[in-house]
């Protein structure tokens, strides 16, 4: 590394000493998906959010798809029990609405249950992202 970058490099963890040193490797990273729901533009639309929720970095790719695997596997746990949540939650709904007598446009529409997975990749948190907000 020249001095001129080493002396930039320095001169960033004067001003962020919180920052961490990228140390190569891999990362394991645990993702959510938020889904939301835009308005009734058009019939509405929908968008989905992508958050690192944590992760984990290792040295060596083997350690690290060991790693994945089982961080996948609670994922889908995490997916699954998400996805039955909120299917309970919209039963509970229409029963409240039968019981008013109500019908299903007077609560505002819904976006779907969170979903859970999980990612190999050098640079953690690479995957998360946020979708637009407005109708396109």
């Amino acid at each position: 590394m020249s001095d001129e970058i080493a002396d930039i490099v320095d001169s960033y963890y004067e001003a962020n000493p919180q920052a961490e040193r990228h140390r190569g490797g891999w990362y394991v990273t645990l993702y959510c998906t938020i889904p939301f729901y835009g308005g009734p533009e058009e019939g509405g639309w929908w968008g989905q959010d992508t958050a690192a929720e944590a992760s984990q970095h290792y040295v060596t790719r083997a350690e690290a798809e060991r790693a994945l695997r089982a961080v996948q596997d609670s994922a889908d746990s995490m997916a699954q029990s998400a996805e039955r949540e909120h299917g309970d939650w919209c039963i509970r709904s229409c029963e409240w609405l039968e019981a008013r007598g109500l019908d299903d446009d007077y609560l505002p529409q819904v976006a779907g249950a969170r979903g859970y997975y999980a990612a190999l990749e050098a640079v953690a948190g690479s995957h998360s992202h946020r979708d637009s907000r407005h109708y396109e």
